[in-house]
């Protein structure tokens, strides 16, 4: 729990950052074409605010990733207390500690595929060049 509680204030303030450098055009301009705050929202400013902020948010989410094992300290399961419970069980610590690396890697490595794709994609759009 305290764990969210502090990622989600990370989440929230790398989203506020988002936020304020949006340009007030683009939201001027929405009014102008009459859209509804909801309208607004879902197709100008949401769009937009994600392409500039998925980076961030994936490194924050990887962040939280790796700093998981910590709560394992203080008596919560997750991945890495799950891997010692296994080892306990079947007295094979290489092979369970090695899935454990492996699924960490492979999550981890993931989301760094997708932030360096949204970035590839949020630098085309930030020159005009298209999506």
């Amino acid at each position: 729990m305290s764990l969210s509680l502090n990622q989600a204030a990370y989440f929230a303030e790398i989203i506020r950052g988002g936020l304020a450098k949006l340009r007030y055009t683009q939201i001027e301009a929405a009014e102008a074409l009459a859209l509804t705050t909801w309208q607004r929202f879902r197709l100008i400013v949401f769009p937009q605010v994600m392409y500039m902020v998925t980076p961030a948010l994936m490194g924050q989410t990887t962040q939280l990733i790796k700093s998981t094992p910590v709560v394992s300290v203080i008596g919560l399961k997750e991945l890495t207390g799950m891997g010692r419970a296994v080892v306990v069980s079947t007295h094979r610590p290489l092979l369970c500690f090695a899935w454990v690396a492996v699924f960490y890697f492979i999550t981890c490595f993931a989301l760094q595929i997708v932030a360096k794709q949204t970035e590839k994609i949020n630098l085309r759009i930030m020159r005009g060049t298209g999506g």
